[in-house]
């Protein structure tokens, strides 16, 4: 339980306290950690950033995330994952033109966090 409040804490001070990196191409600009969010929200189908899968996934992602060397390369690797669940049931949608549209950047990351 501890952990939770930690993360939520540190994904509300990104938010609040954070200078947002928009120097990422227009398809993918913003904070990692937000991208992480959205794309663990839509995994799991919801919108609740609290909701216990969502919580796991966001935890899991970010051992992932330190592997990577830019914040634009977690950005793009994070919405490619979102453009493939996006092209899957938008049919008239292809993955290129999901990825570079700025007008597909998740609620989460254009709000700057939850």
């Amino acid at each position: 339980m501890k952990k939770f409040f930690v993360q939520v804490l540190l994904l509300l001070s990104q938010v609040c306290c954070a200078t947002t990196v928009w120097s990422c191409p227009p398809g993918y600009p913003g904070e990692s950690v937000h991208w992480r969010a959205a794309y663990c929200m839509q995994k799991h189908e919801t919108d609740d950033f609290l909701h216990p899968g969502v919580q796991q996934c966001f935890s899991e992602q970010e051992l992932v995330d330190g592997t990577s060397a830019t914040s634009c390369e977690l950005n793009l690797q994070y919405k490619k994952a979102i453009c493939e669940g996006m092209v899957e049931t938008e049919k008239d949608l292809s993955l290129q033109a999901c990825i570079d549209a700025a007008d597909t950047v998740p609620w989460v990351v254009s709000q700057g966090g939850v």
